[in-house]
């Protein structure tokens, strides 16, 4: 009987803590409004990061542009990786540089897109790890064709600090309210590390090159772009969290308000019901050791 009970709230615990992937549910006829979040339900009691060594999760920065005729065939590429290991790779689409003529950018796309030495379009950064067998050009970012033996490699990694993130959305207020634990395992290799809030947007339908180089996002004509960068709630390179030797944990909460329309210098609609958070650990600027994915409740 303990040992039922017992199962019984590892299940509840995982499908209520961060790293569940939140599937979008497909329009029968034209642009609709899916369900990420969920309806308010009673708290689980137990909400802590693992304190057990575990391996790392990954995320794929995607520079992208709607000019872009490769992107699209880009963007497949990393959901297909995302479909092979679920719940353990997330995507994060960033719209800057010369193809995306100011269209679903924000203000942080361009410090990104320096940082990773973007060469070509679509690129990405694997974790903000530098792969010198993969980079274009030194830096983090790499050819399409590398991305799923990048994910490989960093799925094999070990990560010093363990998260779980949950967030609630106020809708008749719009705020949002996001709760993050860390357990560090081992000691990092800075005495600072930076921790990221991202809140991302899906089913933004609308115009791009090479459409038909993914036609699974395609509807009514129109691309259904996914996985879309709309805001850094800690800003460009994340919230300091020290100390990061073994042993130390950290609890943090951010509260921020959704404007009615997301993006710098051309805005458009934060649709509550599109929005995903992710949060995510980086060492300092690069080598981002691992990230989830919040589950959102909605009241």
């Amino acid at each position: 009987m303990k040992k039922t009970l017992f199962i019984i709230v590892a299940v509840m615990l995982a499908l209520n803590s961060c790293g569940t992937k939140q599937e979008p549910q497909q329009p029968a006829d034209g642009p609709k409004e899916e369900q990420h979040g969920e309806e308010e339900q009673p708290e689980v009691e137990e909400f802590e990061p693992s304190k057990e060594v575990k391996k790392r999760k990954a995320v794929i920065e995607e520079y992208t542009g709607v000019a872009c005729q490769n992107c699209p065939d880009g963007h497949a590429v990393a959901e297909n990786i995302i479909e092979l290991h679920p719940n353990k790779v997330f995507a994060i689409n960033i719209h800057t540089g010369k193809y995306s003529s100011n269209t679903y950018t924000t203000q942080y796309g361009a410090a990104l897109e320096q940082q990773a030495q973007v060469y070509g379009y679509p690129s990405a950064s694997i974790n903000r790890h530098v792969f010198t067998e993969y980079s274009t050009q030194e830096g983090t970012s790499m050819h399409r064709g590398d991305f799923s033996s990048a994910v490989n490699k960093i799925l094999k990694m070990e990560t010093p600090v363990n998260i779980v993130a949950r967030a609630i959305i106020d809708k008749a207020t719009r705020h949002l309210t996001v709760e993050v634990k860390g357990y560090y395992t081992t000691n990092s290799a800075k005495t600072t590390n930076k921790l990221n809030v991202a809140l991302l947007q899906d089913s933004v339908y609308g115009y791009q090159a090479g459409m038909d180089n993914n036609p699974s996002q395609v509807e009514n004509g129109q691309y259904r772009h996914m996985n879309m960068l709309r805001e850094l709630i800690t800003g460009q390179w994340g919230d300091d969290i020290t100390p990061t030797t073994q042993g130390s944990s950290f609890s943090k909460t951010y509260e921020y308000d959704i404007p009615k329309k997301l993006g710098d210098p051309t805005a458009i609609d934060a649709v509550l019901n599109h929005l995903r958070v992710l949060v995510f650990v980086a060492e300092e600027k690069e080598e981002i050791y691992t990230i989830c994915q919040a589950p959102i409740t909605f009241k």
